[in-house]
């Protein structure tokens, strides 16, 4: 079972391994803004003697999340910094996401980032972010994370269609990241019905629909041919 929370709620949450062990806890949420994906865990150590592991984990070594801890098969599911992929060592050395201002292409501010909201249950993924509107009336709104993230200084720039699918509460947020992906995930700002290519190929959103029936991680930050291609390798290894 899947559901929604801040990135922040991550941190201090035990690391345990499914026969019981206890090997960290959650320091720090590792988000890469300009691939607009969760990567990965920095760790504190446990117990008396804590303090900063030197070991880093992975999104793709996490078993499941939830509420109480989170879940890796063995204490092997982490890595020296040092032979972490680039995805998660490159993503360390990066800004950091909170307090970048969310600009759409037509230049109206929606906010600042506050958090970063995280999809938990058998994988964690990142699906959008918490902000804090500007102006006299500031409060907090949550917005999908676009397909297309533009970076430009501190700002972030997101298609002005996104706007429609601001929500102001949490709970109900996980039906506009669906709805949010279901009517932009062909690239077209508008709802209606599904197409195939001309040469027979299916749409982005007709894949990206199969991918989240199959539970494919990562799947809102790939491309048309990443998902291809990781419906082929699931499809292969079934």
């Amino acid at each position: 079972m899947t559901r929604l929370v801040r990135a922040t709620e991550l941190n201090g949450l035990p690391v345990v391994t499914m026969s019981g062990d206890d090997v960290g806890e959650v320091r720090d949420v590792v988000y890469d803004v300009d691939r607009g994906g969760l990567v990965g865990f920095t760790l504190n150590k446990r117990g008396f003697f804590s303090g900063r592991l030197k070991e880093v984990l992975t999104v793709a070594s996490v078993a499941s999340i939830g509420k109480d801890a989170v879940m890796v098969e063995t204490d092997d599911a982490l890595t020296e910094k040092g032979d972490a992929p680039e995805t998660i060592t490159g993503a360390l050395s990066d800004r950091n996401v909170i307090g970048a201002s969310v600009l759409t292409e037509e230049g109206t501010t929606l906010g600042r980032v506050t958090d970063v909201v995280v999809q938990v249950g058998r994988k964690a993924e990142a699906v959008g972010y918490e902000l804090t509107s500007t102006g006299d009336d500031s409060r907090r709104l949550f917005i999908p994370l676009p397909e297309q993230l533009a970076v430009s200084g501190d700002a972030l720039m997101v298609p002005s269609g996104l706007e429609a699918f601001v929500r102001d509460d949490l709970t109900g947020f996980g039906g506009a990241v669906e709805t949010y992906r279901a009517d932009h995930a062909s690239g077209e700002h508008s709802p209606g019905p599904k197409s195939s290519t001309a040469d027979g190929r299916h749409t982005k959103a007709e894949l990206y629909e199969e991918a989240q029936a199959r539970d494919i991680s990562g799947r809102s930050s790939m491309t048309k041919a990443e998902l291809a291609a990781a419906l082929s390798e699931d499809q292969g290894a079934t």
